[in-house]
């Protein structure tokens, strides 16, 4: 199959990693509107046959009478082995009298027992974050749901030179954050 020239390539390769032991991860898609909506969230649910597992098993799942179109969304690590976990992480963040808007990236960290997991970017630095409210978004990792034994969070603010009212020294850079929920 390395012979093939077109972007069906990697169609391929994702099928075959279905099939091929030790596939222990599971290839579960997400059906959704988009895929900002699948990142944001907003579909991270098996209920009523809206998430399917992606070659071999594509056809266990039945689609409702009458629809023909139907886009599932998920993400890949984009190296071999391909699967990743999804994870659906919602911040709940808390209402600190000192609590002010802020905008940075956040990152998160799987760990397990025997290693410590990637950091992921979970927002890039073009959120606003509002206290007293929650942010979900979904992350791909190789570390098994079973596996997970501690989370990590780290918080960069954004701030600009041209910018002085942002500067830390005249404003609170703190993300509150009372609560992190993990979905799979």
């Amino acid at each position: 199959y390395e012979y093939i020239v077109c972007d069906h390539n990697r169609a391929l390769e994702l099928f075959l990693e279905t099939i091929i032991p030790p596939s222990h991860c599971k290839f579960r898609a997400f059906r959704c509107n988009s895929y900002d909506e699948f990142k944001e969230g907003k579909c991270f649910t098996c209920e009523n046959n809206n998430c399917i597992l992606m070659g071999m098993d594509a056809d266990k799942t039945e689609t409702q009478a009458g629809e023909s179109l139907v886009k599932y969304y998920l993400d890949t690590s984009g190296d071999i082995p391909d699967c990743s976990y999804n994870y659906a992480v919602k911040l709940s963040l808390g209402n600190d009298e000192k609590a002010r808007d802020q905008e940075g990236k956040v990152y998160i960290r799987f760990d397990s027992d025997n290693r410590s997991g990637d950091e992921l970017l979970l927002y890039d630095g073009t959120k606003s974050f509002t206290h007293d409210n929650d942010y979900t978004h979904v992350v791909a990792s190789d570390l098994k749901p079973s596996d997970i034994i501690s989370v990590q969070i780290r918080w960069e603010s954004e701030w600009s030179i041209l910018k002085p009212h942002e500067w830390s020294i005249f404003k609170n850079k703190r993300l509150y954050i009372n609560k992190i929920e993990l979905t799979n």
